[in-house]
């Protein structure tokens, strides 16, 4: 699960760190994203994310596909194999592959991470150099650097009308030191790669879509039984609940 869970954060691992004082002309274009993910309660978007061996290569290594949703203080998730349902009272974790399901109060995880939320004190302190690309019409595209960090580069566009990000693509540098490779890998045969790239492609954007009734409800995967305590659904009866 922690190569799918490193990838579904990805955003947030992206934007929590950026530019330093140098930069603060770039400050109201991320004060704009920001506001645009906390003010939009509702909206909907595809997530593509393809990593790479290196920073050129075209053959990908992996593609993974999904989904993200949210109304209010709820979020719908699908990456790979596994689904999530998250909010202010608990997260829901599927393993379609093993057949799983995990279940945390509110009390137990404490507050799910959002994969959209932007932290401007981060995004204002740590970043060496960001300066602008050429863009699509309509589109703004933004580099950022920083030289201590496994993420040696990134690649920011979004939509200057509704300014939400469509595309992320992080130039990374496993060979720092103390950082261990294999942990961000699904597998040691992987462990290899010091300088892979990951693309992340966010499309068909919705705001204000209308979702089935169970979309952000635990019912779909968890009811209560006699003695009140959580039991997979019919539909997940194969499923071990955890």
């Amino acid at each position: 699960m922690r190569i799918t869970s490193w990838l579904i954060g990805m955003w947030a691992l992206l934007v929590v760190s950026s530019l330093n004082a140098q930069s603060n002309e770039f400050k109201e274009e991320f004060v704009k994203l920001r506001d645009t993910y906390k003010n939009t309660q509702n909206f909907s978007c595809g997530i593509r994310i393809t990593t790479y061996k290196d920073y050129e290569t075209k053959e990908p290594l992996t593609v993974i596909a999904g989904e993200y949703k949210k109304e209010g203080s709820k979020n719908y998730s699908k990456m790979d194999n596994y689904e999530y349902i998250s909010n202010p009272n608990y997260l829901v974790v599927v393993n379609n592959k093993e057949k799983e399901i995990s279940y945390l109060p509110r009390t137990t995880y404490g507050i799910a991470p959002d994969p959209f939320r932007l932290n401007m004190d981060s995004i204002l302190s740590q970043y060496d150099k960001i300066y602008k690309v050429d863009a699509p019409a309509g589109k703004e595209a933004l580099v950022l650097e920083i030289e201590h960090s496994i993420y040696k580069k990134v690649f920011l566009q979004y939509d200057k009308k509704i300014y939400f990000i469509e595309k992320v693509v992080l130039y990374c540098d496993y060979s720092q030191k103390g950082f261990d490779n294999k942990n961000y890998w699904s597998g040691s045969s992987n462990a290899e790669y010091k300088n892979p790239r990951v693309e992340v492609f966010y499309d068909t954007i919705i705001i204000n879509p209308e979702y089935p009734v169970n979309t952000f409800s635990i019912e779909k995967f968890l009811i209560k039984n006699a003695s009140k305590k959580y039991v997979c659904t019919e539909a997940y009866k194969n499923y071990k609940l955890r």
